[in-house]
């Protein structure tokens, strides 16, 4: 957003963690549920700071993926892509925000586009990677022909532990060349905001 580009992010893990990490950001929205499954409600995202709007978890979470469930019945994992269907066009960039299970609306999210996966740098985060990839490829041979992923991106990178440095030479063993040469570190800034219950864009932590 610093870029002075639009970026819309979509909180679709239960746990909210995306909304949370925000800090007391101002309502406005309905959250997740009305986004995706009530697309007769004008949609009015929260802004968060200039350039950056948001999605926040629906205060239903346990519903969502339940009703996203039902609704992909006779349609199948269509729900995620109409809903960013709706409102890409105001945007540069529209990001989900998933959970680390594989659930229904998480399997909506990467039927419905380019998949930019985060891979913390540990042992135990690296080793499920293969199985994103064999989700995938069931996508690609089904219901989503254009799954793919773009790439991974390591995050919570502490290049001076053994364990983190292992963890990326791991991944790339794995992924080759789609593992991004940007490394996320870890940001002692963002576990304090988080702590704080304030947004990690405050002054304080720049």
């Amino acid at each position: 957003h610093r870029a002075g580009r639009r970026v819309l992010l979509v909180d679709l893990d239960p746990q909210g963690n995306a909304t949370a990490a925000l800090g007391d950001v101002p309502g406005g929205s309905d959250g997740t549920l009305d986004f995706l499954l009530r697309p007769e409600r004008q949609f009015e995202p929260t802004t968060v700071v200039v350039g950056l709007d948001l999605v926040p978890a629906s205060a239903w979470r346990s519903a969502v993926d339940l009703e996203v469930q039902k609704a992909n019945q006779l349609t199948g994992p269509v729900t995620v892509r109409e809903a960013l269907e709706r409102v890409e066009n105001g945007y540069d960039y529209v990001l989900c925000d998933c959970a680390p299970s594989l659930g229904p609306v998480t399997y909506n999210a990467l039927a419905a586009g380019p998949i930019l996966a985060p891979v913390e740098m540990t042992r135990l985060a690296v080793s499920v990677v293969p199985e994103l990839d064999r989700v995938v490829a069931t996508l690609r041979r089904g219901v989503a022909p254009a799954a793919a992923v773009l790439g991974y991106l390591p995050t919570r990178h502490i290049d001076r532990l053994a364990e983190s440095r292992e963890a990326l030479l791991a991944l790339q063993g794995l992924e080759g060349d789609r593992v991004l040469r940007t490394r996320v570190p870890f940001a002692t800034a963002i576990a304090q905001s988080l702590a704080e219950a304030t947004s990690p864009f405050s002054p304080r932590y720049h």
